[in-house]
């Protein structure tokens, strides 16, 4: 060990003007024989700023002393000052340099030469806080191919050199935090934690099996001094330790020998993770029931399958594995998708989440709700087009079914009298045929009930309606009794009317009048005549009633001066604008039966001579009879007159 530790030559360029440096104080883990021989070496270290190194400076590296003697070293260091510093330096001389801040993390590599004990850096540095953000771990190593070793940070070579040789013989790597030539051991060192340490083996890296500590002091160190720096395993967990300050002093200690891995793999959960762990300890497995990809797509825990001794198979997400060996868990994962089943009405069945590729059945528990006795809702389709209350769907994809409803409206039809057709239930809408199949009941033979209207809304028995809202309707009738007119002339003989105009409108005989009304008779209409009148009944029974119109016959007579009849032609025109041509006859009468207003207008012709008709009159005509008369009446008078004066003469 105290071989090891001779071998290591320490120089950091953070300390050039602190010429009377004397102190390394070095504190870590360094590896069994078991990693001897190797090609390489490899370690994660948690980046940590703000240290605060007094006169030295502060180095957290893996490293280690090769077969012919050389040393190579890659980690991070933490200057004490913020300077300018030279950059990719070999024997011939260093070609850069870089600005760095103090407290400010930078990576560095380093090497010796086989027979070279220090003096001149030799290496490369990065810029200032190129060792990563604080508080994350990133991993330095180098390896050998053939006598040329690479220097690699977080996996990107940094640098190279030929070091004479391909391994490292006996020696076995260390990984070190280190106060490089400080002045006192006053210096405070923040934790900082090393995990992972390995070795390359052939090309293969393998962890480190078994570690001892050492807190002492690098080559040509003084020794007057304590190492104030301490080192630990972390938790008990197999190759993850730290150093720095405050913690306890304790050199050739075992941190920790051969253990195994346990990888998780998993797609889902954000549980793959690679740990190793004491041999033969117990150690639990956990995953999360579910995971949410989305709002309707989730990875459901379908249990672990284990490989390796002491692994776990089976469902539960909690179980214990026995570290007998390396442990393999996978985690295995089943996709679900959420099916949503939703509907404005009724109760729906079939929401939830299923497996994909599995069947999920569906339904809705009503295929009609009332929402009250005059409105209802009707199940009408799925979304889907399914048109059935219950049915099924394959879940390969997050799926979503609505039930879609009519609205419907009662139609409600009542009637005391008779039977109503067209009430019930119609979609929003559409449109009600409604009709009455007796508008009429006969209650006798002068009475009966007669439809009126709808609820004083629709007025014929039978319609057609639009229905977008309930719609109650009740037929309502009303009582009629039979009223009979009779008409009648002047000389009270029974005449027929052509209609009466009346208070309810034109109307015949006999007709039927409602209940409980004034029934007004205005005029008749006689052969095409209106006869005005004046008729008021109140009907509360059935009733007959006369009624006298001015209708009369009407006599046109014609005679000679001696009243003997002549027969004379006759041209006439009656009330209604009607015209006869007739002749008074042999015996010099004609009558017109039932004449309204006994109103007659027109001329009589006879022998030439014509005189005016105005209604019924004697009309005179001079004869040829009374012609022969007057002439000799006149010859007898002019013979008379002769007579008297030829006796006057004698």
């Amino acid at each position: 060990m105290n071989k090891l530790i001779i071998s290591i030559l320490i120089f950091f360029i953070f300390s050039l003007n602190l010429v009377n440096a004397q102190y390394w104080f070095q504190s870590g883990a360094i590896a069994t024989s078991k990693a001897s021989f190797n090609n390489g070496a490899s370690v994660s270290i948690k980046t940590v700023y703000n240290q605060t190194p007094g006169i030295g400076s502060f180095g957290f590296w893996v490293g280690e002393t090769l077969s012919n003697g050389a040393f190579l070293q890659i980690g991070y260091e933490v200057p004490n000052e913020t300077a300018l510093f030279e950059t990719n330096c070999t024997e011939s001389g260093c070609d850069g340099n870089v600005k760095l801040t103090a407290g400010h993390p930078t990576w560095f590599w380093e090497y010796f030469p086989a027979g070279n004990s220090g003096g001149s850096f030799l290496g490369d540095i990065g810029g200032d806080n190129s060792a990563g953000a604080n508080g994350t771990f990133n991993t330095y190593s180098f390896e050998s191919f053939g006598n040329t070793w690479n220097f690699y940070f977080n996996g990107k070579k940094v640098g190279s050199a030929n070091l004479g040789t391909s391994n490292s013989g006996q020696y076995s790597p260390v990984a070190f935090g280190e106060d490089a030539q400080a002045i006192n051991n006053s210096s405070v060192m923040h934790i900082v934690q090393f995990k992972n340490f390995s070795f390359y083996n052939n090309g293969l890296l393998e962890r480190i099996p078994q570690a001892y500590t050492y807190v002492g002091y690098g080559k040509t160190s003084e020794t007057l001094l304590s190492n104030p720096f301490g080192v630990k395993e972390l938790n008990n967990m197999v190759n993850y330790f730290e150093v720095g300050s405050g913690i306890p002093i304790s050199n050739n200690t075992q941190l920790w020998k051969l253990g195994y891995f346990n990888d998780i793999i998993s797609e889902y959960g954000g549980i793959s993770s690679n740990y190793e762990y004491s041999a033969y300890s117990k150690v639990r497995i956990s995953s999360p029931e579910y995971v949410y990809l989305n709002s309707t797509e989730r990875a459901v825990f379908n249990g672990w399958k284990g490989y390796g001794n002491g692994a776990y198979s089976g469902n539960s997400n909690n179980a214990t594995v026995y570290m007998e060996d390396n442990i393999t868990e996978y985690a295995q994962w089943k996709i679900q998708y959420y099916f949503n089943v939703s509907s404005n009405y009724g109760s729906t069945k079939g929401s939830g989440w299923y497996d994909n590729g599995t069947i999920a059945n569906f339904s809705i528990n009503k295929s009609i709700i009332y929402i009250n006795n005059q409105k209802r809702e009707v199940f009408e389709s799925w979304s889907n087009g399914i048109k059935n209350l219950y049915s099924k769907i394959l879940m390969n994809s997050p799926k979503s079914v609505t039930a879609y409803f009519k609205t419907q409206y009662n139609v409600n039809l009542t009637t005391s009298y008779g039977g109503a057709e067209g009430g019930g239930w119609y979609d929003n809408g559409s449109t009600a045929n409604i009709s009455l199949s007796n508008p009429v009941i006969n209650l006798t033979n002068n009475s009966r009930m007669v439809f009126l209207s709808w609820s004083k809304k629709y007025n014929q028995s039978n319609f057609s309606v639009t229905v977008n809202n309930s719609l109650s309707l009740n037929a309502i009738y009303t009582k009629q009794y039979l009223l009979s007119i009779e008409s009648e002339n002047t000389y009270g003989d029974n005449i027929s009317v052509d209609y009466y105009v009346t208070s309810i409108g034109r109307t015949s005989s006999p007709v039927f009048v409602d209940n409980a009304t004034t029934f007004e008779i205005n005029s008749a209409y006689y052969k095409n005549v209106s006869l005005g009148i004046k008729e008021t009944l109140f009907i509360n029974k059935p009733m007959a009633v006369k009624i006298k119109l001015p209708v009369s016959n009407v006599t046109i007579t014609t005679l000679d001066y001696f009243n003997i009849p002549v027969n004379a032609s006759l041209d006439i025109t009656f009330k209604n604008g009607t015209s006869i041509k007739t002749e008074s006859g042999g015996n010099g009468t004609i009558t017109f039966k039932n004449v309204p207003f006994g109103y007659i207008v027109g001329y009589a012709e006879y022998d030439g001579l014509v005189q005016n008709i105005l209604n019924g009159k004697i009309l005179y005509f001079i004869s040829v009879i009374n012609e022969i008369a007057i002439l000799a009446a006149i010859a007898a008078a002019v013979g008379s007159i002769i007579l008297l004066k030829r006796n006057a003469r004698h």
